[in-house]
C-alpha cells in the first residue's frame, strides 16, 4: 500500500482524478474524515452504477491506532470543535482498526480505509504451492550445545481492486 504500485489500468493504486480513492488534501482522523472515507467507497461505480462497497476497516500506522480506536467507539462526534459534544458519533462500531508499525516508516500521518475482504476484493495474499505454513528446519550444533531453526515462508501480495481502498494522507 505505501509503494502506491501500479494497477492493471496503468494508473497507481491510490490516484485522486481516475481512481478516485485518495483525498486531495489529507485530515486528521474524525467522525467526518472516516465518514468521507466511507461515502467515497461506497460512491464507487462500474458501468454507471454505485458500487455500495462497505467500509470495514481503518488501516493505520501504530502512532495513529489510539485515534482510529477513539473514533471507532466514541459515543460523540470526535474532531468537533465544542468541548461539550453531545452530537452522535454516526461512525460508531461501523469499522475495526488495524494497525502496523510498517506504517509508520512510511508515513506516520497517512491512514486508509478498506472493505471486507470476505465480501469485495481488496488485497490478495498468495502462497508458493499452495502451502499457507512456514516450513520449519533445523540442525543440532555441532561446535556449540543447541540447535538452529530456520523458518521461512513463501508469500506474495498485490491489490486486486483499487475501488475497496481509500487513502488519506493525514494532516
Amino acid at each position: 500500500m505505501t509503494g502506491n504500485p501500479n494497477m492493471a489500468d496503468g494508473v497507481a493504486l491510490f490516484h485522486t482524478a481516475t481512481h478516485g480513492n485518495l483525498v486531495g488534501t489529507g485530515t486528521v482522523l474524525s467522525t467526518a474524515s472516516t465518514d468521507n472515507v466511507r461515502v467515497a467507497m461506497a460512491r464507487q461505480a462500474t458501468g454507471g452504477g454505485p458500487l455500495n462497497i462497505r467500509l470495514a476497516h481503518i488501516i493505520t500506522p501504530v502512532g495513529l491506532e489510539g485515534a482510529a480506536r477513539v473514533v471507532a467507539n466514541s459515543e460523540f462526534e470526535v474532531g468537533a470543535s465544542t468541548k461539550n459534544n453531545t452530537v452522535p458519533n454516526t461512525m460508531r462500531g461501523l469499522f475495526d482498526v488495524i494497525s502496523d508499525a510498517r506504517l509508520d516508516t512510511a508515513s506516520a500521518t497517512a491512514w486508509y480505509g478498506a472493505a471486507d475482504a470476505g465480501v469485495t476484493d481488496t488485497i490478495e495474499v498468495s502462497y508458493l504451492d499452495g502451502n499457507h505454513t512456514p516450513t520449519l528446519e533445523q540442525q543440532g550444533g555441532w561446535e556449540v550445545d543447541g540447535v538452529e531453526f530456520k523458518v521461512r515462508i513463501d508469500a506474495g501480495v498485490a491489490p486486486l481492486d483499487y475501488r475497496s481502498l481509500q487513502k488519506n494522507p493525514g494532516a
